[in-house]
C-alpha cells in the first residue's frame, strides 16, 4: 500500500510540474533519471500500523529542464520530493496517508532534500559511520521506471554487502548504538516495556539479526536481503550460532513484531510502549492466545531477559 501511494504521488506531482518546467535533462541530453529510496522499517518491507515511512530522493545526474520556466535538475527534483512529501504527509480532511521522515539523505537532516546517484553512493562508501552502513542493509528503490531501480538497487548493494569494517570494530560499534539508544529498566518495577528504547527489544534485536547477516555474508548470497525474517531463515542454514540461538531469536522476533502491531492497532497510535497496566492488556493478551495478563507479561519479561542473553554473548565473542 506505502509503495502504491508513493507511486500515485509521484506521477501527480511530476505531471504537475512539467507542465511548468518541462523535462529534467542530463548536460549529455538524456532524461535524467528519479527514484525514491525506503530505508528502515519500509526498506524491509516490514512496516507496522503506525509506522512512518524512512525516504531518500535520488536523481541521476545535474542538468537543467526544458520547459517555458528553466530550472536545474537539482531544483526540479527538490520540487518534485516537496510536492510528493506533502501529498503523502499533510493533514486533509481525509486524514494523512503517512508521516514521513528524511533525515537519512546524504547531507543530513539540515542539508538539500535531493541528492544525485553518485553523491549518495560517495557519501555511503567513503563514510565511517557504521550506524549509516547498517541502515543501507535496510534500503531500496522503490519508485522510478524498472531500469532505474534495478541500477539504483544494484549500486546500494555493492555498497551495503561489503562493509569493509573489521569485524570487531564493528561488534564494538554495534554494542556503542545499542548502548547510546536504549537504556537498562526494570521492566517489572517499571511496569513497562518499549520495544524500542528498552534494553533486551526489538531494537536490540534488530542489531542482533543485522550482526548475524554480516557475519554469514560470505557463506550465503541468499543472505543478501533486507527483510529480517528472510535473513532468520537463511541464518537457520548458514550461520556459525548454534540453531537453537537461531530459534529463539525467530521466537522473540515473531512475538514482538506481533505484540508491537496489535498494540498500536488497539490504541490507534504508533505507540513503542506497553504498559502492563493499560486498558488494553486484556485484549491483548487474549489476542494472542495468553488466557492470564500475568502469563503474558512473564513472557515479555523472559523474552526481554533472553535477548540481552543473546546481545551480550555476540558482543563478548560467546555465541
Amino acid at each position: 500500500m506505502a509503495e502504491v501511494t508513493i507511486s500515485a504521488a509521484l506521477n501527480i506531482a511530476k505531471d504537475s510540474l512539467a507542465k511548468r518546467y518541462g523535462t529534467p535533462v542530463q548536460k549529455n541530453g538524456d532524461k535524467a533519471r528519479y527514484a525514491v529510496v525506503a530505508f528502515g522499517r519500509f526498506g524491509s518491507s516490514e512496516i507496522d500500523y503506525g509506522s512512518d515511512l524512512d525516504l531518500c530522493f535520488l536523481y541521476s545526474e545535474n542538468g537543467n529542464t526544458t520547459g517555458p520556466e528553466k530550472i536545474t535538475n537539482a531544483e526540479f527534483f527538490t520540487r518534485l520530493s516537496q510536492r510528493i512529501i506533502s501529498l503523502i504527509s499533510v493533514n486533509s480532511r481525509y486524514g494523512r496517508a503517512y508521516e514521513i521522515d528524511s533525515d537519512l539523505r546524504p547531507s543530513g537532516k539540515q542539508g538539500s532534500l535531493v541528492a544525485t546517484l553518485n553523491t549518495f553512493l560517495e557519501h555511503y562508501q567513503d563514510s565511517s559511520d557504521v550506524w549509516g552502513k547498517l541502515a543501507l542493509l535496510k534500503s531500496r528503490a522503490i519508485a522510478s521506471d524498472k531500469e532505474f531501480i534495478k541500477h539504483v538497487n544494484s549500486s546500494i548493494s555493492n555498497i551495503a554487502y561489503n562493509i569493509n569494517i573489521p569485524l570487531e570494530t564493528l561488534i564494538k560499534e554495534i554494542d556503542h548504538l545499542v548502548s547510546k539508544s536504549t537504556k537498562e529498566t526494570d521492566i517489572e518495577n517499571e511496569n513497562q516495556f518499549s520495544f524500542k528504547t528498552s534494553r533486551g527489544s526489538l531494537f536490540e534485536l534488530n542489531y542482533i539479526i543485522q550482526l548475524l547477516q554480516i557475519m554469514s555474508l560470505k557463506r550465503s548470497q541468499d543472505i543478501r536481503t533486507q527483510n529480517s525474517f528472510y535473513i532468520i531463515n537463511e541464518l537457520t542454514k548458514t550461520s556459525t550460532v548454534d540453531h537453537e540461538t537461531i530459534s529463539q531469536i525467530s521466537e522473540i522476533y515473531l512475538f514482538y513484531r506481533t505484540v508491537l502491531s496489535r498494540l498500536r492497532l488497539l490504541t490507534e497510535s504508533s505507540s513503542d510502549t506497553l504498559n502492563f497496566d493499560s486498558p488494553h492488556i486484556n485484549s491483548l493478551a487474549s489476542s494472542l492466545g495468553f488466557s492470564e495478563n500475568k502469563t503474558f507479561v512473564t513472557k515479555i519479561i523472559q523474552y526481554h531477559k533472553k535477548t540481552r542473553e543473546i546481545f551480550t554473548g555476540l558482543i563478548d565473542k560467546k555465541i
